[in-house]
């Protein structure tokens, strides 16, 4: 969370504050900001977060084994379990007959990785950024955190 805010207050500082809108009511308005959120998302994002992103979304077959697998299938019930009780907890507050909870688990199991998978967009780039071993075990959160306090 320090590095996306500092990052954020360089970012967004001044420059942002004045330059911008400045730009935007030079250069034609609406189509000066859909040119520019057009260069963000295709060529500056991706610029910004290479380095982070192709470790953790270039697939390594050497290191995927059946132990990766058993560890995938069980972070799948670790990550959900909980949301199980909570849904047999909420679900008798449904109405009777409810349509939605296969939908609702849906959703539910797809935000619930969506979470995890953006918790590795932020952490990995910070892990990279220390020195740390990507591989470092589960404690690696708490390591990287504790250092982007300080």
């Amino acid at each position: 969370m320090a590095f996306i805010l500092a990052t954020l207050g360089f970012s967004a500082g001044i420059g942002n504050l004045w330059r911008f809108p400045y730009l935007v009511g030079k250069y034609g308005g609406g189509i000066f900001l859909l040119f520019y959120m057009l260069v963000v998302f295709l060529v500056a994002i991706p610029l910004f977060v290479s380095e982070g992103l192709a470790f953790y979304l270039k697939p390594d077959f050497d290191k995927f084994t059946w132990e990766g697998a058993l560890a995938a299938i069980g972070h799948s019930f670790f990550a959900l379990g909980v949301a199980v009780a909570v849904a047999l907890v909420y679900g008798s507050y449904l109405p009777r007959g409810s349509k939605h909870v296969i939908s609702n688990a849906v959703i539910i199991a797809l935000l619930s990785t969506l979470i995890g998978f953006m918790a590795g967009l932020v952490i990995f780039p910070s892990i990279f950024s220390f020195g740390l071993d990507p591989a470092a075990g589960s404690g690696l959160t708490f390591i990287t955190i504790r250092k982007e306090a300080k």
